[in-house]
């Protein structure tokens, strides 16, 4: 299972592949994408900590939303991968 995206000034393609084989693709140009956020996945238990997985998600104009990322481990490093592709995209962040 594997999630691979282009995010750049003509829009955004994402692929998820099951065995190397394309499940789900999606293309969305550049203008209907709203902006660039983070949403929680799920939390994973062990003994007695816990960890919150995110995604970074494109929020499109339509409401609708396209995963760019997955199973980031805490907040911290789904923020940092956040504002990576904000900056180097210049789409705004939520």
């Amino acid at each position: 299972n594997s999630l691979r995206t282009e995010l750049g000034p003509r829009g955004l393609r994402a692929e998820r592949r099951i065995l190397g084989l394309v499940l789900h693709w999606r293309q969305v140009p550049a203008q209907d994408i709203a902006r660039l956020r983070l949403k929680v996945s799920y939390t994973a238990h062990t003994g007695t900590g816990s960890t919150t997985f995110y995604r970074v998600q494109a929020e499109l104009r339509n409401g609708q939303a396209t995963t760019m990322a997955d199973s980031l481990p805490g907040r911290d490093t789904a923020e940092q991968l956040l504002r990576t592709l904000a900056h180097s995209t210049g789409y705004a962040q939520a």
